[in-house]
């Protein structure tokens, strides 16, 4: 129905349905009856997730375990959406065939002055770059997509929307939200744990873990907020 867009809160008459952890992200190991997150977005929105969550999507699943529940079969997910050899057209094989070459030309020798998050229990020394602004996007929209599904509230202008996805310990962070969090899943292949305030429900803490091995922190807050000394 009418809708705004949980992202960008236009009022759209048409939405389209955006899925909050990306459909082609969900490894095999997902149940096949489990209904999947989505919220409604508008097109514009909708389509440049998409592009984000596809440029992630090549880099992290070639550093994943594909035999692992929490990304069973989310390589051989990317090595055939690379393949040219599937393409439908022309144009499609076209496409495939840049896409390959790009992704390959990226990964490169690990610099000692890079932080570096190891996807799989076998690594083979290569490493990836993936830009940090994105994973942290993502973070928000998943944020944001939990709020309007449990609560049916969209985070306004009122609120401000914090994630951070660099990697590193976050050891007081992570114990106050894994004391009290409420735990949401959809399958192996995402969890988050989501401590709320009893003042504003919709501000709180997240941890999101995908795949497995990708952590992803956060939190809402009302804007203009300060935290005191002991907070």
């Amino acid at each position: 129905p009418p809708n705004p867009c949980v992202h960008c809160l236009q009022f759209v008459k048409k939405p389209t349905s955006d899925h909050v952890f990306p459909r082609s992200w969900y490894p095999e190991s997902t149940p096949e009856n489990l209904e999947k997150w989505q919220i409604p977005s508008c097109s514009k929105c909708n389509h440049e997730y998409g592009r984000l969550e596809e440029r992630l999507f090549i880099r992290l699943a070639s550093c994943l375990d594909n035999q692992a529940l929490e990304s069973l079969g989310v390589g051989s997910k990317l090595v055939r959406a690379l393949d040219p050899l599937r393409g439908r057209d022309a144009r499609d094989t076209s496409i495939r065939e840049k896409k390959a070459r790009s992704f390959l030309a990226a990964m490169h020798e690990p610099s000692h002055g890079n932080l570096t998050v190891c996807m799989t229990p076998y690594p083979s020394g290569k490493v990836i770059s993936v830009l940090v602004c994105d994973v942290d996007r993502l973070g928000e929209k998943i944020m944001r997509g939990l709020i309007f599904i449990y609560l049916g509230q969209f985070v306004d202008s009122t609120y401000e929307v914090i994630s951070n996805g660099l990697p590193g310990a976050y050891p007081e962070f992570d114990a106050v939200t894994l004391s009290a969090g409420e735990r949401r899943e959809r399958g192996p292949g995402i969890e988050v744990l989501w401590r709320r305030t009893a003042a504003d429900p919709v501000c709180g803490m997240f941890v999101i873990r995908i795949f497995g091995h990708l952590f992803i922190r956060g939190g809402i807050l009302p804007r203009g907020y300060e935290a005191s000394s002991n907070v």
